[in-house]
């Protein structure tokens, strides 16, 4: 079974808009629970956290067993069951329990980033388009799933806890897409256990040139992650201030 040509834009402009419902409304919805100052921080860097160790967590069960489709769908359906413990009471109420789910959520929300662009890469390989146009869809899917929530959640009758039924009504589509659209690829892959061509991480951090990199990797996402992450809590603890200009 080949992939279909649009698979992969619609992929980035599905999973994107699913998954910026929750990570860009995450402090919105924390600052409706009244959590303010350290404890908006601690959510915050959990979340970042638990998108770290999914992205590692999942690229390796990608590379040692080859299901891109299995693994989807199980990362899409715990995510779904995840979220909706949002709307219990004794959750989202006791901050440690939240903090655990916070973690819990961005963990299975990862595996969309970096598996979503290896489809992208695999269709652009294949000559199904560019990787650049599929990109797009991306950007789209969060701007427009961003501007649709930011608008309707305060007119919205369910409130805040709108970015977790939108989160949940994409699934829908994001997941009949994957069953019945998505091949599972390489099946006559490898196990990267017994590849001799796999590069392990460990090797990877013997050459001095990936060392520079990450280096300067981790530098860029800490300058970026000041204003990104901390700047929303600093404008909800400022009186008066808002996010309008």
């Amino acid at each position: 079974m080949k992939m279909p040509r649009w698979l992969p834009s619609a992929a980035q402009f599905g999973t994107s808009a699913a998954v910026s419902c929750i990570l860009k409304f995450n402090m919105v919805y924390w600052h409706a629970l009244d959590y303010h100052g350290h404890k908006l921080a601690c959510l915050s860097a959990s979340s970042l956290a638990g998108l770290f160790l999914g992205s590692l967590f999942w690229g390796v069960v990608t590379d040692h067993f080859g299901g891109v489709r299995d693994m989807l769908v199980v990362s899409h359906v715990l995510s779904a069951v995840a979220v909706s413990c949002n709307f219990l009471p004794l959750v989202r109420d006791f901050f440690p329990a939240l903090l655990g789910l916070t973690v819990l959520v961005s963990f299975l929300l990862a595996a969309d980033f970096g598996v979503i662009d290896t489809l992208c890469l695999a269709s652009t390989d294949s000559g199904d388009g560019e990787y650049g146009e599929m990109r797009a869809w991306n950007c789209l899917g969060c701007g427009l799933a961003s501007a649709v929530l930011g608008v309707t959640i305060p007119f919205a009758a369910v409130g805040v806890f709108s970015i977790f039924y939108a989160f949940l009504l994409l699934q829908i589509p994001i997941l009949f897409m994957f069953i019945v659209f998505l091949p599972n690829p390489r099946s006559d892959k490898v196990a990267a256990s017994e590849s001799d061509e796999t590069l392990s991480l460990l090797k990877c951090l013997k050459s001095k040139e990936s060392l520079f990199f990450l280096c300067d990797v981790f530098l860029y996402g800490l300058c970026i992650s000041l204003p990104e992450v901390f700047g929303p809590i600093y404008y909800m603890e400022v009186p008066n201030a808002s996010f309008s200009c």
